[in-house]
């Protein structure tokens, strides 16, 4: 999937279910910088969610949300009027406490 989108057009891309290699790393390529759950380095959880933002996007306009779920993975992004929060949520039908913890995020 990730041969077909270009950075150049695209800002922001959600991924659920990612591949994530042995050492827990995405395969995103270095135009990309990868947003993953706060701990998924040291969880043996299955991460579930990844955020890539385009390199090109400066990195004193949007800033990583830090949620320790490897279901939800967030961003801020900064305009000169607002703040904008984006979300990737892998949502479990039979739980609803992803969507009580995004609620919190919200506020």
């Amino acid at each position: 999937m990730l041969h077909n989108v270009n950075p150049d057009d695209t800002d922001i891309v959600l991924i659920q279910e990612p591949y994530i290699d042995h050492l827990k790393n995405s395969r995103a390529f270095l135009c990309w910088r990868p947003i993953y759950p706060l701990s998924h380095r040291d969880s043996n959880k299955w991460m579930c969610s990844l955020i890539l933002v385009s390199a090109r996007l400066e990195t004193n306009t949007w800033t990583a949300i830090p949620i320790d779920l490897p279901d939800i993975t967030g961003i801020t992004l900064d305009t000169t009027t607002n703040h904008f929060h984006i979300f990737n949520v892998y949502l479990n039908i039979e739980s609803n406490s992803l969507l009580m913890l995004l609620t919190m995020h919200c506020r």
